[in-house]
């Protein structure tokens, strides 16, 4: 899957929290076709495993609603105590969500399902974001 005018990678590595199989084996077919790594979780619990373990990633992208008791805005909490500054997306099929229940952590929101090009635009200027905040 590969559209020549969709925003490519720099190589890289995002962690993926989904736990809806089709969903994260697509957006990982897409998010790879562009030129990124892409590190899987299907829980905030293994999310936080694998930062334990010392996985290292440049942008977080998890769903909100997730099995376990970590939701999405929690693990973006989390992922910024130990990586402050790291971009996230959050993703669901619910746009529903007010200020309070989003956390401390404002993000961007990936409405599922989305299709490449919209993955493909929200993550390069995530990216883009970060590096105008780091200049």
């Amino acid at each position: 899957m590969q559209d020549d005018d969709l925003p490519m990678g720099n190589g890289q590595t995002l962690l993926v929290v989904e736990d809806e199989v089709l969903l994260r084996m697509m957006m990982t077919d897409v998010m790879e076709s562009l030129n990124y790594k892409v590190l899987l979780a299907q829980s905030g619990a293994e999310a936080v495993a694998l930062i334990k373990e010392g996985a290292q990633f440049d942008l977080l992208l998890t769903d909100i609603v997730l099995p376990g008791e970590i939701c999405g805005f929690e693990l973006a909490q989390i992922v910024r105590d130990h990586f402050p500054g790291i971009p996230v997306i959050y993703s669901s099929g619910y746009n529903g969500y007010c200020e309070g229940q989003i956390g401390s952590i404002k993000a961007p929101m990936l409405n599922k399902p989305a299709g490449p090009r919209e993955m493909a635009q929200l993550v390069h200027q995530c990216f883009a974001d970060a590096q105008l905040k780091a200049a």
